[in-house]
């Protein structure tokens, strides 16, 4: 039976893995599916109709992610822009700042580092012409290509059809669930199922709150202090806030080199209120929107969240990050469970062996 299991497990990650360029759509619809599931049930209890219970809220779902994006991207676009125009100006600073005189030629020599400017100017010059060639190439090969406006039809297509059918079926799936389980184990089994659904539920929901609303304090304080690309590092920042510490340290890495790109350390005023625009943002979301929002008996270990996150990003590239929380989750409930049958197994058969 071991290998059975162990077969299905192989194969169904060898669909996974070969398959995973076209499961986007399925999978977020699968996600939406299930993160709404609940709120079509209590409206089905007032409207007795389950197709008008299931559009509601996946009109106003559909409705908010349509009017974000139509407000957030012409942002993110400005941003990117102007940072691109002000690339020269950057280059000629970098130039004055590594000449004898210059602001990093003077810092280097008080603290007695060596620098080369030579070796420098070769540096960034070639990491720039890699990055504008990287880009060039993705939009070449996404942005422009068919195969793109097909990947991004599938999206805006599939998905609420995914998303409306799962929710529509979602008792029924969960009924014929249930009938598949033996009847010997079908009471511990569904009480598996339910710690799970009870757990992951709220972590997913909580979670997806916390890095929505980071990413909007983040993005409109970096963006109000006239930090370029400001709102789009502070969204990426909240939306990256579900990996501990790396989300906040990239996005404060990356606002501090854009700030010393653009102010040119002509003083400390700016620097500092980034800082506390990040401190702040750290103080908002360990004291007030964790707690509150995912709590701290669903939380998952911070190390157990980086290496889930980096394991699923390195087997299966953004669909593999994406699933990697809720596999996670899923694992920190049947794990346990698991090793209790485990050991209650190997009790039983040490008795009869003595």
């Amino acid at each position: 039976m071991d290998i059975y299991i162990l077969g299905a497990i192989a194969f169904i990650s060898g669909i996974f893995y070969f398959l995973s360029p076209v499961l986007m759509p399925f999978v977020l619809g699968t996600l939406f599916a299930y993160l709404l599931a609940p709120t079509v049930t209590k409206l089905q209890k007032h409207l007795k109709s389950r197709t008008v219970s299931t559009l509601i809220p996946l009109f106003v779902f559909i409705g908010i992610l349509t009017s974000a994006l139509i407000i957030g991207i012409p942002f993110i676009i400005e941003d990117i822009s102007s940072f691109v125009q002000k690339t020269p100006v950057y280059a000629q600073w970098l130039e004055k700042a590594l000449n004898e005189g210059g602001i990093i030629h003077k810092f280097a020599q008080e603290w007695n580092l060596p620098i080369d400017k030579e070796t420098i100017k070769t540096q960034v010059y070639t990491y720039s012409d890699q990055i504008a060639l990287a880009a060039l190439d993705t939009l070449q090969r996404t942005a422009l290509g068919a195969m793109a406006i097909f990947d991004a039809l599938s999206l805006m297509i599939i998905t609420p059809l995914v998303t409306f059918y799962v929710l529509y079926d979602w008792p029924k799936f969960i009924q014929n669930l249930k009938k598949l389980i033996p009847s010997d184990i079908r009471n511990e089994t569904v009480g598996a199922f339910e710690k799970i659904d009870h757990k992951l539920s709220k972590f997913l929901r909580g979670q997806l709150s916390v890095c929505l609303l980071l990413g909007l304090f983040y993005g409109s304080a970096l963006g109000l202090t006239g930090l370029n690309m400001g709102f789009f590092i502070g969204l990426a920042t909240g939306l990256l806030s579900f990996i501990p510490f790396i989300g906040m340290g990239l996005g404060l890495v990356f606002a501090m080199v854009l700030a010393v790109m653009q102010y040119q350390l002509s003083g400390i005023e700016p620097y500092l209120i980034i800082l506390a625009i990040f401190a702040v943002g750290q103080l908002l979301e360990g004291f007030i929107l964790t707690p509150k929002l995912v709590g701290e008996s669903t939380g998952l270990h911070p190390v157990w969240v980086i290496f889930a996150v980096m394991a699923g990003g390195e087997l299966g590239g953004f669909l593999g990050m994406l699933i990697a929380l809720p596999l996670a989750t899923i694992l920190t409930v049947v794990i346990p469970i698991a090793l209790k049958i485990w050991f209650k197994e190997r009790a039983k058969h040490n008795k009869k062996v003595s």
